[in-house]
């Protein structure tokens, strides 16, 4: 059982390592863009989805197959995609704040467009304003933790649901 618990942890590690950095490189190259190509921003925002659906998924039966034998309830594989996102905020956090800390002009800019999108939104809490003014490149990478986090809290859920079920094809197997 022992080695069981540490294919879990080493599992969970090794795709929320992939999760993240797949998720980070798109994030990068959403802040590398002009602020102005938005059709662009909503394209990289779609394709974000997809990676993250199609990863939770890979991964979640790559970890069915090899760890639990074709057979998971929705506790594991709400247990393992909890893990893997957890894993995933982490690297993602790391990322970015390697990468506004290398790049402050990007953070700025992030601010700038934030701040011009809450006043076209009549949003003019003057408190808000001047704490996103006041924002550091820590205080973005722990929104970004949470963030990550909490998303994969939800999106592991409805996730959890598409592998609750034992593998038909393994209860057919053991009665051969």
């Amino acid at each position: 059982m022992e080695g069981n618990k540490e294919n879990i942890l080493s599992h969970t590690m090794r795709s929320g390592f992939f999760l993240g950095m797949a998720i980070s490189l798109l994030n990068i190259l959403d802040w590398s863009i002009p602020i102005d190509q938005s059709i662009i921003h909503k394209v990289i925002s779609i394709i974000s989805i997809f990676v993250t659906i199609f990863c939770i998924s890979h991964f979640t039966r790559l970890y069915q197959r090899d760890v639990l034998n074709d057979e998971i309830s929705f506790g594991k594989a709400y247990s393992y995609g909890i893990r893997m996102f957890f894993f995933a905020a982490m690297i993602i956090a790391v990322v970015s704040f390697c990468y506004f800390t290398l790049n402050p002009n990007a953070m700025s800019a992030i601010i700038t467009n934030t701040i011009e999108t809450m006043k076209e939104a009549n949003i003019t809490d003057s408190k808000a304003i001047e704490a996103l003014n006041k924002s550091t490149a820590k205080d973005f990478t722990m929104s970004i933790l949470w963030e990550y986090t909490l998303v994969g809290l939800f999106v592991c859920l409805f996730t959890s649901f598409l592998f609750r079920k034992k593998n038909i094809h393994s209860n057919i197997k053991q009665s051969s």
